[in-house]
Protein backbone atom coordinates (compact mmCIF):
# COMPACT_ATOMS: atom_id res chain seq x y z
CA UNK A 1 0.00 0.00 0.00
CA UNK A 2 0.91 3.80 -1.05
CA UNK A 3 -0.18 7.15 0.41
CA UNK A 4 1.19 10.30 0.95
CA UNK A 5 1.53 11.28 4.65
CA UNK A 6 2.80 14.57 6.41
CA UNK A 7 4.38 15.28 2.53
CA UNK A 8 6.25 11.93 2.31
CA UNK A 9 5.14 8.91 -0.02
CA UNK A 10 4.76 6.42 2.44
CA UNK A 11 5.13 2.40 1.35
CA UNK A 12 3.71 -0.32 3.74
CA UNK A 13 3.47 -4.11 2.88
CA UNK A 14 -0.18 -5.31 4.63
CA UNK A 15 0.45 -9.04 4.15
CA UNK A 16 3.57 -10.98 3.74
CA UNK A 17 2.24 -14.62 3.38
CA UNK A 18 5.28 -17.15 2.36
CA UNK A 19 2.61 -20.03 0.64
CA UNK A 20 -0.59 -20.59 0.30
CA UNK A 21 -2.55 -23.90 0.57
CA UNK A 22 -5.84 -23.03 -0.98
CA UNK A 23 -6.61 -19.85 -0.03
CA UNK A 24 -6.03 -16.43 -0.96
CA UNK A 25 -6.29 -12.74 1.16
CA UNK A 26 -9.41 -10.93 0.94
CA UNK A 27 -10.46 -7.70 1.77
CA UNK A 28 -13.63 -8.29 3.59
CA UNK A 29 -14.29 -4.16 4.50
CA UNK A 30 -12.86 -0.84 3.72
CA UNK A 31 -13.84 2.08 5.87
CA UNK A 32 -13.57 4.36 8.75
CA UNK A 33 -13.55 2.10 11.87
CA UNK A 34 -11.60 4.66 14.01
CA UNK A 35 -13.45 7.82 12.99
CA UNK A 36 -10.00 9.58 12.05
CA UNK A 37 -11.69 10.20 8.79
CA UNK A 38 -8.79 7.80 7.29
CA UNK A 39 -9.24 4.49 5.60
CA UNK A 40 -9.44 1.44 7.42
CA UNK A 41 -8.94 -2.55 6.69
CA UNK A 42 -10.37 -6.09 7.62
CA UNK A 43 -8.50 -8.44 5.63
CA UNK A 44 -8.96 -12.53 5.77
CA UNK A 45 -5.39 -13.34 5.91
CA UNK A 46 -5.25 -17.32 6.25
CA UNK A 47 -3.10 -19.24 4.84
CA UNK A 48 -4.93 -22.17 4.48
CA UNK A 49 -8.88 -23.01 2.86
CA UNK A 50 -9.69 -24.43 5.97
CA UNK A 51 -8.94 -21.59 8.19
CA UNK A 52 -10.17 -18.32 9.06
CA UNK A 53 -8.05 -14.73 10.55
CA UNK A 54 -9.82 -11.05 9.97
CA UNK A 55 -7.33 -9.17 10.67
CA UNK A 56 -8.11 -5.63 11.42
CA UNK A 57 -5.53 -2.88 10.58
CA UNK A 58 -5.90 0.31 11.84
CA UNK A 59 -5.07 4.01 10.95
CA UNK A 60 -4.46 5.10 14.42
CA UNK A 61 -2.33 4.26 16.38
CA UNK A 62 0.81 4.35 14.11
CA UNK A 63 4.06 6.00 13.62
CA UNK A 64 5.15 8.40 11.23
CA UNK A 65 6.57 5.67 8.96
CA UNK A 66 3.28 3.73 8.75
CA UNK A 67 -0.20 4.06 7.33
CA UNK A 68 -1.67 0.87 9.14
CA UNK A 69 -1.15 -1.08 12.07
CA UNK A 70 -2.70 -4.39 13.08
CA UNK A 71 -4.66 -4.26 15.90
CA UNK A 72 -6.07 -7.99 15.67
CA UNK A 73 -5.87 -11.46 13.66
CA UNK A 74 -8.26 -13.97 15.73
CA UNK A 75 -8.08 -17.40 13.83
CA UNK A 76 -10.77 -20.15 13.62
CA UNK A 77 -10.48 -23.64 11.90
CA UNK A 78 -12.99 -25.49 10.08
CA UNK A 79 -13.66 -29.39 11.00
Amino acid sequence: MSSPKNGQAIHQHLVAIPRFQGASIEIEFMGDIDSDTLIDFIMNTSDHYNAYSPTVYLSQPVDSSSLLKIIGTPVSVGC
